[in-house]
Formats: C-alpha cells, sequence, structure tokens
C-alpha cells in the first residue's frame, strides 16, 4: 500500500510540473521576441585589425588607437525571410576609458544592398556604459542588419545583444 501511494504521489507531482512548464512555455511564446547576445570579439576593426585587441577573458575587443576606431559587428537574423522582422532593444555594453562620445550606427539593409536605413545613438562620460536603440527597426526581406560604432582610444566594447521580433509570415520556412 505504501508503494502504491508512493507512485500515485510521484504521479501528481509528475502531472503538476508538466503542468507548470506548459503555462511558462505559453507565457513565454506571448513575449513574441528573440534576445541573442555576443561578445564583442564578434566585431572586427573596419579598416585595420592590428588597430583593436581581443580578451579572451571576457571576449571583448579594445581599440588600441590613440584615435577613433570604428568596429563592425554582425548581427544574425533567424527569421530572414519575413518581410515584417524588427529588431528591438539593441543594446552595447561599453567600458570606456576617455570621456569622449562613442557613436554606434545600427543599419537595415536590402538583399540586393540597393537600400539601406540607418539609425544614430551616441553616449558620453566615462566607465561602463549603455548605448541603446529603443526604434522598431524594421527589416527587409531576405536582409541585413549591421552594427558600427566608434570606439575612442582604449575604449572597450564588452558585448551586444538585440531582439528580434517578427509577425507570422506565411512565407516562412
Amino acid at each position: 500500500m505504501q508503494k502504491h501511494i508512493s507512485k500515485i504521489r510521484m504521479l501528481f507531482i509528475l502531472f503538476f510540473i508538466s503542468i507548470l512548464s506548459f503555462g511558462n512555455n505559453i507565457a513565454f511564446a506571448e513575449v513574441n521576441g528573440n534576445v541573442k547576445s555576443l561578445p564583442g570579439s564578434s566585431c572586427i576593426a573596419y579598416r585595420n585589425q592590428d588597430s583593436v585587441s581581443y580578451s579572451n577573458a571576457i571576449g571583448a575587443i579594445t581599440n588600441k588607437l590613440s584615435t577613433r576606431n570604428f568596429v563592425i559587428c554582425p548581427i544574425v537574423r533567424d527569421n530572414h525571410k519575413a518581410n515584417n522582422s524588427h529588431l528591438f532593444s539593441v543594446r552595447i555594453n561599453l567600458n570606456k576609458k576617455t570621456t569622449a562620445r562613442v557613436a554606434c550606427y545600427l543599419g537595415s539593409h536590402s538583399a540586393d544592398g540597393g537600400t539601406s536605413r540607418y539609425y544614430y545613438t551616441s553616449i558620453s562620460g566615462s566607465g561602463y556604459q549603455r548605448i541603446t536603440f529603443n526604434q522598431n527597426i524594421s527589416s527587409f526581406r531576405m536582409g541585413a542588419f549591421s552594427l558600427i560604432c566608434g570606439l575612442n582610444g582604449s575604449d572597450r566594447l564588452i558585448n551586444y545583444s538585440w531582439e528580434e521580433v517578427y509577425i507570422d509570415d506565411p512565407d516562412y520556412i
């Protein structure tokens, strides 16, 4: 009898956990967002790879020049066939060694490269800083996004993240 009660109790607990898990999946699905994050070492120098250093410990990229240096960072899309894919809340985390302004450009490009939209934001001050793009940045069908930041001398791009949100697209495979 004791074993039978234990089995019933165990089945009840497993059933309860599965209901909670199912409920959490439903709540998560309603968010419709897909947040991705990459280390700064995913970025490359715009002109000269010798002008930056990469930190293995935290995965950051640092400008070795005493002047401004531009880095390009990849943004990967999950739903590149959708017309209605958007980026929300692109966030760039920096460790600024100077108080000079750091500027970042976020581009949305058509597949043939003929059409682009650019968004700009910047931040000044030193220490740990976050640059955020809060716009609804629409994509082009089969297009790409690009992130370009101008780092000042010894500034470090630690990591960056973005959220891709899309509406159901009948052409999405």
